[in-house]
């Protein structure tokens, strides 16, 4: 129980402290995605699946952010982005970025 333990909120705090660029930019991806979709209209439904989506691609991108040693404080900015384009460009990018590199090697399908 947390309230049994003394030390669960502090231990939190520190949880919180030490992942905050994760958790910006999963929240600026989940909070610009929502606006985005229901600015064109969606449904809830549609609009939170999208969050949810964007929120996950977001985590994989700044977890790629410390795999390549590049600042964490750009973890805020690839939320805001990712949840601007949405999955449907991101899709598409990632499409015409494995098609360059068939057509470049030759690779069949």
């Amino acid at each position: 129980m947390p309230n049994k333990d003394p030390t669960f909120w502090s231990q939190l705090w520190d949880w919180i402290v030490i992942n905050a660029p994760l958790l910006s930019g999963v929240f600026l991806a989940i909070i610009t995605s929502l606006a985005r979709e229901k600015r064109e209209g969606s449904g809830w439904k549609v609009s939170l699946i999208e969050a949810v989506i964007c929120a996950a691609i977001s985590v994989g991108v700044i977890n790629a952010l410390e795999w390549a040693n590049l600042p964490l404080s750009l973890a805020q900015f690839f939320g805001a982005f990712i949840g601007f384009l949405g999955t449907k460009k991101i899709g598409a990018v990632v499409d015409a970025v494995f098609t360059f590199f068939k057509n470049k090697f030759g690779v069949n399908r």
